[in-house]
């Protein structure tokens, strides 16, 4: 890390102390812009999260899977009183046997949109987690019933039109009601297709529920979810199911502007889709179910196109995830020979034009597609087959594996059929390359299940050729990771659970896990620093502010990080989310080994389990979560899927970054290290020379314990010399030894120094106790962790 980015984080982080107005605790997102609509963002009331008792009695018969809707709606009504609720989906995660449901407040008929609730059970029927934010009964009381006249739909769109500074006049729209009672507004000039406009009620800050037409705008620039008063046409709420983009390049005077989308008909996807069939059908030879098919690709494991050369693959779908394969949409039109199919609808867009099927697509007989790069001496569009082939398998590898780990139809992936498997169909992800709408960037639009996804790749400028963003795997892995974990988090029927400050932060920063995790391989040790978007920069560094690295010199980001204003922009709130993520993943990846096969969801190794627990914390964490609640649904997931094996490694890797046990949620943010009591052996006389500094008795930095020298320094405890030794408690010389505390490779307890502090050769590890309930939210005071020169020194040992 340079010299200067180090002591600009340093002052960073002196400053965090300070007790400001935090606009990161606000639970409306939005920042001031030139249009009045653009400083408004979307409200909800903080979620009130149910955590199980320490101890209580579980239920231990099987209910059947037909009567369990009615027994997550008796408990919301049983624990949060939630007597109007409607239940909008639920879904049965095969893995982990856990079904999972979502509940919209309904008042008179109407929807609350961000009146949302969600339980999640085990088979028994016993409550795992649990969270409501429905209005409150005093809210419900005072809302405003006064009888008035109500603008209609159109009018609502010329009250959103005015909000954005765009001219549109009453004569240019019109009104179509559609079989599910909502209308479509066709003929906005500034809209990519009709919009939709349903009325429901929304909760605003200042204690009311308003009734409002709710708007479903997609744009060139944003895929609005707009809430428009029904009294006045003002716009009362937003939300932007267009992620932020893959980052904030710095601005420049002769930056080039974003075009305008090219409009001409308003898209009906449905249409779209059926046209690019029937345009593309072709046979498979010899009357196959499924062609063989052949590209040209970076799979995962590799990182870009100056790194790792591409490699030709052959078949690489999953029949489990892809029953078809990757070119048939299950129409019987039979396989297409272009790249086009059930999960990805993948071509170029430099035009910008709004409809894809005017858009180009390599074309294959043969389904080969095996194109070239030259991006030493050609400009990206001499190579655009190669583009669109490399995101097009991106994309489909992406839908195949993340299907393996739970992302399926029930639970709201992107597919044009979806095969009788539940979940709402007709949304495959609408892939551009090269997209004319902007340069230097990346985006992706995630609208609720049943609307397709549309990922924007764009061409970065920073070169000579210039370089194509799809040939950077951590770019469309990061823009498809926001489908993932926009539709899991909240339930498929809800696009607006990432769109508070924290929770749009952290939404990138899982986004920049999965495009790292993704990218590792059996080379790579926690000494490993990662960073992305090196390749279109031609700069290591990359796009974020830091690395990511386990080394605290290199990368000083904690969680009261937040309180500086220059982390409070979502990609900086990103990368210090995914920071802890990724000390928590490398130890994993030191307890239980990596695997190269990403798909492999139940091979037991660390990567893959670390993958599943985050994709199952989506389900399972609240509606807009703070980094209190998003923690502890990882560490719920690890709860339910292993039983709490893993539980003292994902603390460990948490309370380094400050988000320890007694971290809240109150600002200012302060760090805290400490672990749960189980989670401590080694802590406060672990090894001999288990002292210097360890937040408990670790040496050189050692989260809970650990010994003098101990680099990455067992998680709990551990001995000296044991670099990235055991996760709970480690032994002399085991390095990236035994997950609980190894002594020289020992599983439970370790020479010089076992996970309970006793002397050498002494058995059992701490984590042999049984784990700790996750600690509640906002319970305990949070512990500040001084930024001092001795601390830092400390810590960089610990990596």
């Amino acid at each position: 890390m340079a010299p200067s980015l180090a002591a600009h984080l340093s002052l960073a982080l002196a400053a965090s102390g300070a007790v400001l107005a935090h606009p990161l605790l606000s639970r409306q997102s939005g920042a001031a812009a030139a249009a009045p609509g653009n400083s408004i963002g979307y409200y909800q009331e903080s979620p009130q999260s149910w955590k199980p008792p320490t101890s209580r009695s579980l239920l231990s018969n099987p209910i059947p899977a037909a009567e369990m809707p009615a027994v997550a709606s008796a408990w919301l009504v049983k624990n949060f009183n939630n007597t109007d609720g409607t239940m909008l989906n639920g879904y049965k995660d095969d893995h982990s046997g856990t079904y999972h449901y979502y509940s919209v407040q309904t008042v008179n008929g109407l929807q609350v949109v961000n009146g949302v609730s969600d339980v999640h059970m085990d088979p028994f029927g016993n409550a795992i987690t649990a969270s409501n934010a429905f209005a409150p009964v005093s809210r419900l009381a005072r809302r405003d019933q006064a009888p008035g006249p109500e603008i209609t739909a159109t009018q609502a769109v010329e009250g959103y039109a005015k909000a954005f500074g765009f001219a549109v006049t009453p004569a240019q729209l019109a009104e179509t009601t559609r079989p599910d009672g909502s209308i479509a507004v066709s003929g906005a000039p500034f809209a990519a297709q009709n919009i939709k406009a349903e009325l429901k009620l929304y909760q605003t800050p200042t204690a009311a529920l308003e009734k409002v037409w709710s708007l479903s705008v997609q744009r060139s620039d944003a895929f609005h979810n707009a809430f428009i008063s029904v009294k006045d046409g003002s716009l009362v709420g937003k939300a932007d199911w267009q992620t932020a983009n893959f980052w904030e390049p710095p601005v420049e005077k002769n930056a080039p502007k974003k075009r305008a989308l090219e409009f001409s008909d308003p898209v009906d996807h449905v249409e779209m889709l059926s046209a690019i069939s029937n345009l593309h059908r072709r046979q498979a030879a010899g009357g196959a179910a499924i062609p063989d098919t052949t590209y040209r690709a970076l799979p995962f494991g590799s990182q870009d196109l100056s790194s790792t050369p591409p490699i030709v693959v052959q078949n690489p779908f999953d029949t489990t995830a892809s029953p078809l394969g990757w070119h048939d949409m299950g129409d019987g039109n039979g396989p297409l020979g272009t790249t086009a199919g059930n999960n990805v609808v993948g071509q170029e867009n430099r035009a910008n034009v709004n409809n894809p099927l005017q858009n180009r697509r390599p074309v294959s007989n043969t389904f080969t597609f095996d194109f070239a790069a030259d991006d030493t001496n050609q400009q990206p569009p001499a190579y655009e087959d190669a583009s669109i082939t490399n995101m097009f398998f991106l994309a489909n590898h992406f839908h195949d594996v993340l299907y393996q780990y739970g992302f399926t139809e029930a639970a709201g992936n992107f597919q044009v059929n979806n095969n009788g498997k539940g979940g709402a169909a007709q949304d495959p992800v609408i892939a551009n390359a090269q997209d004319g709408s902007g340069t230097d960037n990346a985006n992706f639009a995630t609208p609720p299940d049943g609307t397709v996804g549309i990922m924007r790749m764009f061409v970065f400028t920073a070169t000579n050729p210039q370089r194509d963003g799809n040939l950077e795997n951590d770019i469309p892995v990061h823009e498809l990771a926001h489908g993932l974990s926009t539709r899991l988090t909240g339930g498929p029927a809800n696009s607006n659970c990432l769109n508070a400050p924290l929770a749009g932060g952290m939404g990138e920063g899982w986004s920049d896990f999965f495009g790292v995790a993704f990218g590792m391989t059996a080379k790579d040790t926690r000494a490993t620093d990662q960073a992305v978007g090196t390749y279109v920069l031609n700069n290591q560094n990359g796009v974020r502010s830091v690395p990511y690295s386990t080394n605290t010199q290199t990368n000083p980001l904690t969680y009261a990080t937040l309180n500086n204003p220059q982390f409070q922009q979502v990609h900086q709130i990103g990368t210090i989310w995914n920071t802890m993520l990724f000390e928590a993943y490398w130890n994993m990846v030191d307890a239980k080994g990596f695997t190269a096969d990403f798909g492999d969801a139940k091979s037991g190794k660390g990567n893959t389990l670390m993958i599943q627990y985050v994709v199952d914390g989506f389900k399972l964490q609240p509606c807009n979560p703070n980094f209190i609640q998003a923690r502890d649904a990882i560490l719920a997931a690890e709860l339910t899927l292993t039983k709490g094996e893993n539980q003292c490694a994902l603390w460990a890797g948490f309370a380094k970054r400050g988000l320890g046990e007694r971290a809240t949620n109150t600002q200012p943010f302060r760090d805290d290290n400490t672990v749960p009591a189980a989670c401590a052996g080694g802590a406060a006389g672990g090894a001999a020379g288990g002292a210097a500094g360890g937040a408990n008795g670790g040496a050189a930095g050692g989260a809970n314990g650990g010994a003098a020298g101990g680099a990455a320094g067992g998680a709990n405890g551990g001995a000296a010399g044991g670099a990235a030794g055991g996760a709970n408690g480690g032994a002399a010389g085991g390095a990236a030894g035994g997950a609980n505390g190894g002594a020289a490779g020992g599983a439970n307890g370790g020479a010089a120094g076992d996970a309970n502090g006793g002397a050498a050769g002494n058995g059992a590890a701490a984590a042999e106790a049984p784990a700790a309930e996750p600690a509640a939210e906002d319970d305990g005071a949070g512990q500040p962790n001084p930024d001092d020169a001795d601390a830092n020194a400390a810590d960089a040992a610990n990596q």
